[in-house]
């Protein structure tokens, strides 16, 4: 089965598993402090697999917290991704930060390109837009695919 746990995220609000051995040889990013990413054709090939052995569901373990993702597909057809609703308790054990709001609603999600990432969201009330909050990408380094 085909891991995504040596893809490298770029990007500068990844919470990292710093001691994962893909980082000992990583080349940092010249644009911030931290990482270069893992380049989007490799990306794309990981993905491709993904998809090819997960059908509309896809189960994983994300820093302890088994979850299955459903596969999302855009209206056109051309992206697709994985995620899952979660829990308080889920959100926070994932490393999700504190969000202030009357109503809150949490998720991950693993992007086409295969970045993970949490979000969450908060209303008002019951009849108001959900707006994001707050999200963090998470090492892939944290994700088995089960």
């Amino acid at each position: 089965m085909t891991q995504i746990t040596e893809l490298i995220n770029g990007a500068k609000n990844v919470i990292r598993k710093e001691d994962a051995a893909k980082y000992a040889t990583a080349k940092m990013a010249t644009s911030h402090n931290g990482y270069a990413g893992t380049n989007a054709k490799e990306r794309a090939r990981i993905a491709q697999l993904v998809f090819q052995e997960h059908g509309e569901t896809m189960n994983v373990e994300v820093r302890g917290v088994a979850l299955t993702l459903t596969k999302g597909t855009s209206l056109s057809g051309r992206t697709s991704w994985y995620g899952s609703e979660l829990t308080e308790e889920q959100y926070k054990a994932i490393g999700g930060a504190y969000t202030e709001g009357a109503l809150k609603s949490y998720s991950l999600v693993i992007n086409g390109d295969m970045m993970v990432y949490i979000n969450s969201f908060t209303r008002k009330s019951e009849a108001a837009r959900w707006k994001m909050s707050h999200y963090d990408y998470i090492d892939e380094a944290f994700v088995t695919i089960l």
